[in-house]
């Protein structure tokens, strides 16, 4: 999974624990850890959104959900995905997402 760099290092202060993306299939899952620019971030959970609440665009770094569904790419399905920032030791070395 891979996060613009002012949402990873969002993630990692603890301002940014959401994030929304387009897929057709789901490639990751909870517990999953990646490398991001600003460290290493967990999936805590996924699951498919309807819409966009305005709390969550601000959750994900956005000012409101018509910013946040301009950044959005891809097709498929939306889901919300809650993040984390995770310690190095969490990393899967082998797994890229």
């Amino acid at each position: 999974m891979r996060l613009p760099e002012h949402i990873a290092r969002g993630v990692a202060e603890g301002s940014v624990t959401l994030a929304f993306h387009r897929w057709d299939e789901v490639p990751v899952s909870p517990g999953d850890v990646f490398e991001t620019e600003a460290g290493p971030v967990r999936i805590d959970s996924v699951e498919p959104a309807h819409s966009i609440a305005d709390a969550d665009a601000q959750s994900a770094g956005y000012d409101s959900p018509p910013a946040l569904a301009l950044a959005l790419t891809g097709e498929g399905a939306l889901y919300r995905v809650e993040l984390s920032p995770a310690s190095s030791d969490e990393r899967e070395p082998a797994e890229t997402h």
